[in-house]
């Protein structure tokens, strides 16, 4: 049996470049909305579901060390952005 031919295949042409462009644009544009939708707003309900509790006052300073560091947890457990950090966390102050 005879080796089997490739199909032929046509240059580019102006119109398969631009459909090519076209698509990659709208690609470009479903995935920045994708991924800003993405983001959840982090608010004070968030944080304390997962664990934030209030700070007031601490005799021994490895105390407010210890609710630095649980707050930090937290926020990384949350995907706080960086912005929100220091807003969020002085809510937590009392």
């Amino acid at each position: 049996m005879p080796p089997r031919r490739a199909p032929r295949q046509n240059p580019p042409s102006e119109e398969d470049e631009n459909v090519s462009s076209d698509w990659t644009n709208a690609m470009e544009q479903f995935f920045q909305r994708f991924s800003t939708n993405m983001v959840p707003e982090i608010n004070y309900d968030i944080a304390y579901k997962n664990g934030a509790r209030a700070f007031s006052h601490a005799v021994e300073p490895l105390n407010a060390q210890n609710w630095v560091e649980t707050i930090e947890k937290i926020f990384i457990q949350v995907r706080c952005p960086e912005d929100r950090k220091v807003d969020l966390a002085t809510h937590f102050l009392e």
